[in-house]
């Protein structure tokens, strides 16, 4: 790992950064719902609990064979608490060594692709590749909706219909608002 001066960050980095997400991962907010911008085309939810957690060793390794795939050799990693940054290389045959927390924003050097806390975005062919290859992924929202009802959390759960018609489309986003609901997980009933 490569530390990156506050220059280059400003100069080279930040821009990159901000081509793949909205300014609102900097500000600690809970009314930040999605951190991608339009450029983005597609994301997907990851959770790293549950049965079919997307944190472990095969998941980084996809991700490395997929970032290698794109012509990337190295990602940034961006702290949003202090916007502190790094470089990790990424060498194939090697376990990935990208580290990731809540609040690191991990994007490629063409701006193509990031990953921060629970989300996943790119291309469609981007994250269509780590689909196949490690296809439980896509069960992610239920865990989260499991452990969620399990932790009973008592929280605000307006947010919930916006990030799935982001993540999921209409259709999608209606089905798991519905299975939400039948979990005793999402009262809401009023949003279509």
């Amino acid at each position: 790992m490569e530390q990156i001066s506050n220059e280059r960050y400003l100069s080279n980095v930040k821009p990159i950064l901000m081509k793949v997400f909205n300014d609102s991962i900097f500000y600690f907010s809970e009314n930040v719902i999605y951190p991608f911008c339009d450029s983005i085309e597609v994301s997907m939810f990851l959770y790293s609990h549950g049965d079919k957690s997307y944190d472990t060793q095969a998941f980084w390794n996809i991700l490395r064979d997929v970032i290698l795939e794109l012509g990337d050799t190295f990602v940034y990693t961006v702290c949003t608490l202090d916007e502190n940054s790094d470089i990790t290389i990424i060498k194939p045959n090697d376990d990935c060594q990208i580290g990731h927390s809540s609040y690191h924003a991990i994007f490629s050097p063409s701006g193509t692709w990031g990953l921060l806390s629970y989300f996943l975005g790119g291309s469609q062919s981007f994250i269509n590749s780590i689909r196949q290859r490690f296809p439980i992924i896509d069960e992610q929202f239920s865990d989260f909706l499991i452990n969620w009802k399990d932790k009973d959390y008592g929280t605000d759960d307006s947010w919930l219909p916006e990030l799935l018609l982001r993540i999921y489309g209409k259709e999608k986003a209606k089905e798991l608002l519905e299975e939400a609901r039948e979990m005793c997980v999402y009262f809401n009933l009023s949003d279509e």
